[in-house]
């Protein structure tokens, strides 16, 4: 009899712990920054996460947060097989929306744009790509890579594992390559200010629509606690763009 109250009593002790929401994001500043020696994330979403998802979360679904870190393909492939709940932030695309689903509206829009050493080209708008025809740029390995690169002959110089951002601006810095290739401008703002590195490369926006990134929700994720998920990224939006401009 005392074996089997026990067994009942961690059986519903097992039940009462919280489970887990598995969040990632793709690596690359000031979003994410990977930490070898840690199994979680630093940069910006962690930051917002813990102020404004992870209090509201705990209080409506007793669940905690459980951080992920890999490359952007294992990323993807995770969300997509159900190894993870969240990925912060996609672009859509219709291949992707038969893998992933999506929050019903962007979390950032931005104008895509290069970070170039001061004195590659005039002015911080170019009307064109010519300047990077035959050049050598980077970008995250794994990310959407946009028609123009093709189109320009222009050579990649991709990016994983840890301090990407960091390692990136130093080839760039160091003339190893001759631009980096970031979809929103606001992002590529901030890793120049925050890298100090104001006096020797600035940002140029590119010419084409905005880009618009978005959480993305594994398909079978409840429909309820993706509602709930969307409603409170958008909600605390304006918060998120605060924290970049600081």
């Amino acid at each position: 009899m005392v074996r089997i109250l026990c067994l009942v009593l961690l059986i519903v002790s097992s039940n009462a712990q919280a489970k887990s929401l598995r969040i990632a994001g793709i690596e690359g500043g000031p979003h994410f920054l990977y930490d070898a020696n840690s199994p979680r994330p630093g940069g910006l979403v962690p930051q917002f996460v813990d102020q404004f998802i992870a209090p509201a979360l705990k209080a409506k679904y007793n669940m905690n947060i459980e951080w992920h870190q890999a490359p952007t393909a294992r990323l993807l492939k995770e969300l997509e097989v159900g190894e993870l709940d969240v990925l912060c932030f996609l672009i859509v695309t219709p291949e992707r929306q038969k893998l992933y689903g999506y929050a019903k509206e962007p979390f950032i829009s931005g104008q895509p744009s290069m970070i170039v050493r001061k004195g590659f080209v005039k002015g911080n708008e170019v009307s064109d790509y010519s300047a990077f025809k035959n050049k050598m740029i980077s970008m995250m390995a794994g990310v959407l890579i946009p028609p123009f690169i093709e189109e320009n002959k222009i050579s990649l110089y991709p990016l994983t594992g840890y301090s990407v951002s960091d390692r990136t601006l130093s080839l760039l810095a160091n003339g190893r390559i001759d631009g980096i290739f970031i979809h929103l401008h606001q992002v590529a703002e901030y890793m120049v200010l925050n890298n100090n590195m104001s006096d020797s490369l600035k940002v140029v926006r590119l010419p084409g629509p905005e880009f618009k990134i978005y959480p993305a929700f594994h398909k079978n994720l409840s429909p309820d606690l993706v509602n709930f998920l969307d409603q409170t990224f958008t909600k605390n939006r304006e918060e998120y763009l605060r924290l970049m401009k600081k």
